[in-house]
């Protein structure tokens, strides 16, 4: 809950912020111009004397009437008595009901205090005594600075924004006091000390359309928080970093958000609470082993089934037998343990904290924050379970290594899955469905798997930042914002997956640089099928992106390859917009889009592989190739500074052809006929593919090959068949490829490129070729050397 927990963070320093700003001038009382306030003066007078305080011993004042004007008493031990009659305000900006500065033994009693910025403000007072008073509509209805020994109790205090704020108390006590009905904060403890909070009756204090706490103590220690009833708010007991803390016995239902929640505390003691009816029972968190080292036994109960707090646990396993009703579920600093068949609902879910090697499998986890949090736990496996209607199905916190595969979550509000801070982790085979924000959410976390989820109905499908040295590829993602985001992502490569109805397909900008995006199929989008900003070094190739408005959208991008896609069907083919420079754009594939390539203030871009190579096939393209290279004897011209010097005459297709010599090759096809069924058999030594047409049309394909498979098939001599019959081509090399160019008149043929023998022997070699390649089909046998 590591967001909720920062969100907390800053909200308690904001309140400490606000505290501290209160005492800046203001420690000593000083009366304003033209405001009245009365005085119990050092020496026990009252100034004015007509005001409806009377005194017979300088000892105890008592009201004999309602005051209408702020009292600063100057003098210890006393007791000042309201006698039922009130001290009532304008509620002006810092006005003050009571004010004592630096006194000690004083008693305010019976008095209803209200309409003040402050009801009553103690500023460095010892043995103070606040008894059976009511506050009402106020800022603060008792505030505190350097306080010791106060003793609060049987009050009621109601309608303040923070009704009990004080910072820097010692050995006070907040007994049998009323405190409901405040917008924000019922009990505010700021540097804390041996406090205790017991008895009291607290509810409502929060604003329905915010959030508030009950019982919000932060950075103290050695408080006791004990028989306390504390109802309706948002968040009922909150300590921030509070160490040898006890907090038993007390009653905390039907909060909006949390019963109780620790974070960064150090040795708390919990027992006999009960937790029912809030949003989330029990909450545990903090950023070091300590923070998880608390003593917190069975006897609590979150909706009448136990709290288990596991601590120092090793090879175990904990099941529906073992735990038959879970609460609450912690394993901290644990190990080999496996947690399987449970339902855990409307809690925090399972937390594994500082755990190492943990199974958790087959188990179902419902309504919950956190469906499973991993806080500094590596080495962990989570599978087959269920995550539904949680905040975050799966989060991880610097937890490593750890396996995420073949689960559901379905409905999860903010994330399905979400990882922080915790590379090398795999996320596989998941299926991530319905209504929340992210289905896959990695910051921070390089060398991650991503492969074969299923990801639909969310804001974002996978959004990585802040990584790199990522493998993402075979998921399926539909109806998204944004199908994938990456932000500050670098050397990763995303392949083969398929992503259709959404917004963007990928979204990549701020930094993200060297990635490889190749072999996507990416369909109807709204906006973009790839969108490229700020960015560079990027290879996107062999990419299908059709039915969308733009295949792929360039700004303020520069020295990305754009290669071997097949781009149809879109508003736009390819549009390079504010300053996009020095990027490569070849061997493509721009078919009947309304507009093929748009450029905008974008210069220096090249949009061919020079000769032989080539540039793009561009639908719709008139010119001619009487020298059968492949290749159109004019240019295809876009605008004035940016032209295909070599446009194909066909659509290429882009193979993979393995890894060779430690490298990877690609095997390329121009041709104006349909190829299909392509084949590398490098123990026969063949390359074959179908090529199909309309029947008595000229057909043509030109097959590149990249030298060193030429060599290590064929020691550079080879032979093409058409039909399993010798067929002319011409062919021509470079430094790097082989060309081979073949004319047919179409129906449906099979060409083989296979080793140079005599002629008389190509029937026989076939016809063996051919009884072997179905033996070898046969026994399904993968060819070797050929990257899958």
């Amino acid at each position: 809950m590591l967001k909720n927990r920062v969100i907390a963070v800053i909200i308690v320093l904001a309140l400490l912020l606000a505290s501290i700003i209160t005492l800046g001038g203001d420690i000593k009382p000083v009366e304003a111009e033209g405001v009245k306030t009365i005085y119990i003066r050092a020496d026990g007078t009252i100034e004015p004397a007509n005001v409806n305080i009377t005194t017979s011993d300088r000892v105890k004042y008592t009201f004999n009437g309602t005051n209408y004007y702020p009292i600063v008493i100057e003098r210890s031990n006393i007791t000042l008595d309201g006698n039922g009659f009130a001290v009532q305000g304008k509620k002006d900006y810092r006005s003050i009901g009571i004010n004592l500065y630096n006194l000690n033994n004083v008693t305010i009693t019976n008095v209803t205090v209200r309409d003040f910025s402050y009801g009553i403000k103690l500023n460095e007072t010892s043995n103070i005594k606040i008894l059976g008073n009511t506050f009402n509509n106020m800022g603060y209805n008792l505030w505190g600075y350097d306080t010791y020994k106060t003793v609060i109790s049987g009050n009621t205090m109601t309608g303040a924004s923070s009704s009990l704020n004080f910072l820097f108390s010692f050995s006070d006590t907040i007994s049998g006091n009323n405190i409901t009905g405040n917008t924000f904060v019922g009990v505010q403890l700021t540097f804390a000390y041996d406090t205790v909070i017991s008895r009291n009756k607290i509810s409502k204090n929060w604003d329905p359309h915010l959030f508030g706490y009950s019982v919000l103590m932060y950075r103290s220690a050695g408080a006791q928080i004990y028989e306390n009833n504390i109802t309706e708010g948002y968040t009922g007991i909150h300590l921030d970093q509070c160490n040898n803390t006890r907090v038993y016995q007390n009653n905390v239902t039907t909060h909006a958000w949390e019963g109780i929640s620790l974070f960064r505390c150090i040795n708390i003691l919990m027992y006999n609470n009960l937790l029912k009816d809030n949003r989330y029972g029990l909450d545990v968190g903090g950023t070091e082993l300590n923070h998880y080292l608390h003593s917190i036994d069975t006897s609590n109960l979150v909706d009448g089934k136990p709290v288990y707090y596991l601590i120092n646990q090793h090879n175990k396993t904990i099941n529906a037998i073992t735990h038959p009703k879970v609460g609450f579920l912690a394993l901290i600093n644990s190990t080999n343990i496996t947690v399987e068949g449970l339902n855990i609902t409307k809690s925090m879910g399972l937390l594994l904290a500082y755990t190492r090697n943990v199974k958790a499998q087959d188990s179902n986890f419902t309504d919950n924050y956190y469906g499973i949090c991993l806080d500094d736990s590596s080495n962990s496996t989570i599978t087959g379970n269920s995550f539904q209607r949680n905040g975050y199905g799966v989060y991880l916190i610097e937890s490593p290594n750890s396996t995420i595969c073949g689960n559901l979550f379905e409905d999860n509000e903010n994330e399905g899955i979400e990882l922080y801070c915790s590379p090398n982790c795999t996320i596989s085979n998941n299926e991530i469905r319905g209504g929340g924000y992210f289905g896959i959410n990695a910051y921070y976390s390089s060398g991650a798997l991503i492969s074969g989820n299923s990801i639909n109905n969310m804001e974002w499908g996978v959004s990585l930042s802040d990584s790199s040295e990522n493998i993402v590829y075979a998921n399926s993602i539909k109806n998204t914002g944004y199908a994938f985001e990456l932000s500050n992502v670098s050397r990763s490569i995303f392949h083969q997956n398929n992503l259709t109805n959404n917004d963007c397909g990928f979204y990549i900008y701020s930094g993200s640089n060297n990635n490889i995006i190749c072999r996507n199929h990416i369909a109807d989008s709204t906006g973009d099928c790839i969108y490229l900003g700020d960015s560079s070094g990027n290879s996107v190739c062999a990419n299908n992106l059709t039915n969308s408005y733009e295949g792929i959208y360039l700004t303020n991008a520069s020295r990305n390859i754009v290669y071997g896609n097949t781009i149809t069907n879109n508003e736009y083919g390819v549009d390079l917009s504010y300053y996009s420079e020095d990027n490569k754009i070849y061997h493509n594939n721009f078919i009947n889009n309304t507009i093929h390539a748009e450029t905008d203030t974008s210069l220096n871009n090249l949009w061919d592989d020079g000769y032989p190579s080539g540039g793009n096939y561009w639908s719709g393209y008139t010119g001619v190739d009487p020298d059968m290279d492949g290749i159109g004897d004019t240019a295809y011209t876009i605008d004035a500074d940016n032209v295909d010097r070599y446009p194909l005459m066909g659509p290429i297709n882009v193979f993979d052809a393995g890894t060779w010599d430690g490298a990877s090759h690609e095997i390329d096809i121009i041709s104006n006929s349909t190829i299909s069924d392509f084949k590398i058999n490098i123990q026969q030594k063949i390359v074959s593919f179908n090529v199909t047409g309309a029947g008595g049309t000229v057909g043509f394909c030109r097959v590149t090959i990249p030298t060193i498979i030429v060599w290590e098939l064929w020691q550079n001599n080879y032979t093409v068949l058409l039909n399993g019959k010798p067929w002319p081509f011409r062919n021509w090399t470079d430094a790097a490829k082989t060309y081979i160019y073949i004319n047919f008149t179409h129906s449906e043929h099979e060409i083989a490129i296979i080793p140079e023998f005599p002629l008389g022997l190509i029937p026989l070699i076939f016809m063996v070729i051919t009884v072997l390649a179905a033996a070898a089909s046969k026994r399904k046998r993968p060819p070797t050397r050929v990257k899958i």
